[in-house]
């Protein structure tokens, strides 16, 4: 599928939340009630708060969008600037990391290269602004996941609880070292 693959801009902040509240539940795991997926939804991942992830200094979202119809079709969403785990730092020798917090992609686009390509390209803008590391967590039964993340080069670190809404989740904490440009 022909994907554009660029900086996202204000005027995306629908699109970022109609595709983040089809596939964010695709991402829990399946003991997670439908009420705390949609609760987080609301706070996280509305228009509004794509407006303030767009719009603020220590967020960057990037975006991959159709050709023939310019729909965003997959998104990385990254804070630059994270409060780090201690696991984090330990791995990063104290310097800490940029947080992949979101990478989705819609379902017709899963399997054609469209996030790994994605991926790729939210990695070299992040090595190009002098980043070093990036972490992001991800729920240890998310097998799909999980094994896009290793082949990308992301390695289990250690272990954190993230809480959707009140409700505990178990994931992996992957980092990755980014290679600076030449």
């Amino acid at each position: 599928m022909p994907c554009t693959l660029r900086p996202a801009h204000e005027s995306d902040a629908s699109g970022l939340a109609a595709l983040a509240a089809a596939t964010f539940p695709d991402a829990c795991p399946s003991f997670m009630p439908r009420s705390a997926i949609d609760a987080f939804i609301d706070e996280n991942l509305s228009v509004d708060a794509f407006r303030i992830y767009l719009t603020g200094p220590t967020w960057q979202v990037r975006v991959a969008e159709r050709h023939d119809d310019h729909a965003i079709v997959a998104y990385t969403l990254v804070d630059l600037s994270p409060t780090a785990s201690d696991t984090v730092l330990a791995a990063t020798s104290g310097q800490g990391a940029a947080y992949l917090s979101k990478m989705y992609a819609s379902r017709e686009v899963r399997g054609t290269g469209v996030a790994k390509a994605l991926c790729r390209d939210t990695l070299t803008a992040l090595a190009d602004q002098g980043q070093r590391f990036v972490w992001l967590g991800t729920h240890k039964d998310n097998a799909r996941a999980n094994a896009f993340y290793a082949r990308m080069g992301f390695e289990v670190i250690g272990e954190r609880r993230f809480v959707v809404s009140g409700v505990e989740a178990e994931d992996w904490v992957r980092l990755a070292r980014l290679h600076t440009p030449r």
